[in-house]
C-alpha cells in the first residue's frame, strides 16, 4: 500500500517516496492526464502510473475527473487527476518534517501555481498541451543523464517595468516550470544542483504565429531587464516552443524561426 489508514492511536497514515513525488506533481499539476503523469514523477510507463495514482485514489488522497478535451489534444476523453484536501494536508506534513520547502516552490513568481478555480473547460486543450510538452522535457533531461524536479506556474506571469511612463506591463506566458537538474555523475561536473526556468509555449495552431508577437517582445525586454539588474545569476532561463504541423512541410514552424529572429 501506498498509504495506510490511521491506526488506532490516530498517527497520520505513512506515505513513501514514490507516492510523495506523485503527491507533489498532483498539487502543482491540477488535472495532468496519466501520460504526462507517469514522466512527470518518473515511471516507466502508463501501466505503473496508473497504479500509482489507482492506489492514491482508494487512499482518498486523489482523484480523477473525465473530460472531453476536444479534437485538438485527442478524439478520445481523458482521465485528468488531481490531489484531494487529505493529500494536501498529508504534503504538508512531509514537507514540515522535512524542515523547509522545496527550492523550487519557494521560488515560484508572482503569478503562483495555477489555481483550481481558474481552470475552465476551455483551458484545458491549451493546459493539456502543456503538461505533456513539459513532460517531454522532463524525459529529455533525464535521457541525457540529468535528474528533474519539477514546480510549475499555470500561467507564467510577471511584471514588466517600463521607465520612460513609469508604468508596468504583464508578461504572460502559458506556462514556466521550475527544474531542480543534478548533473550525471563526471569529472567537469559541479557540485550541487542547477536551477533552471523553463517558460513552455504549446502553439495548437488555432491563431496565426503573428499573434505571439507582442508576448515574445514583452519576454525578451522582461530577460533583458532582469539581466541588467543582475536577476538571473543563479538560473538558466529557456523557452521551449512546440508547434503543430498540419501539412507537414514544416511551415509553421519557419514561421516561429521568422518572428523568434525579429524579436
Amino acid at each position: 500500500m501506498t498509504a495506510s489508514k490511521e491506526d488506532r492511536t490516530g498517527a497520520a497514515p505513512h506515505l513513501r517516496d514514490g507516492a510523495v513525488r506523485a503527491l507533489r506533481v498532483l498539487e502543482t499539476c491540477p488535472q495532468v492526464p496519466v501520460d504526462a503523469f507517469a514522466a512527470l514523477v518518473g515511471l516507466s510507463g502508463r501501466s505503473s502510473a496508473s497504479q500509482q495514482l489507482a492506489r492514491l485514489r482508494r487512499a482518498g488522497l486523489a482523484k480523477v475527473r473525465r473530460v472531453d478535451t476536444g479534437y485538438l489534444v485527442g478524439e478520445r476523453r481523458l482521465g485528468c487527476w488531481m490531489i484531494m484536501d487529505a493529500g494536501r494536508t498529508l504534503l504538508a506534513g512531509v514537507t514540515n518534517a522535512g524542515g523547509q520547502e522545496s527550492a523550487l516552490r519557494s521560488r515560484r513568481g508572482v503569478g503562483g501555481p495555477h489555481g483550481k478555480a481558474r481552470i475552465g473547460s476551455r483551458d484545458l486543450p491549451l493546459l493539456i498541451a502543456t503538461y505533456r510538452l513539459l513532460a517531454s522535457v522532463v524525459v529529455e533531461r533525464s535521457a541525457s543523464g540529468q535528474v528533474a524536479e519539477v514546480a510549475g506556474e499555470w500561467p507564467w506571469v510577471r511584471a514588466l517595468h517600463s521607465c520612460p511612463d513609469d508604468r508596468s506591463q504583464r508578461v504572460r506566458i502559458p506556462a514556466g516550470a521550475l527544474l531542480r537538474v543534478r548533473q550525471a555523475v563526471a569529472a567537469s561536473a559541479q557540485p550541487g544542483d542547477q536551477l533552471k526556468q523553463v517558460l513552455l509555449v504549446p502553439d495548437l495552431g488555432t491563431a496565426p504565429v503573428v499573434h505571439y508577437r507582442e508576448m515574445l517582445r514583452r519576454l525578451a525586454a522582461f530577460c533583458q531587464q532582469a539581466m541588467l539588474a543582475d536577476d538571473m545569476s543563479d538560473m538558466e532561463r529557456e523557452v521551449v516552443i512546440a508547434t503543430a504541423d498540419p501539412d507537414d512541410a514544416g511551415a509553421r514552424g519557419e514561421a516561429w524561426l521568422e518572428l523568434l529572429a525579429r524579436i
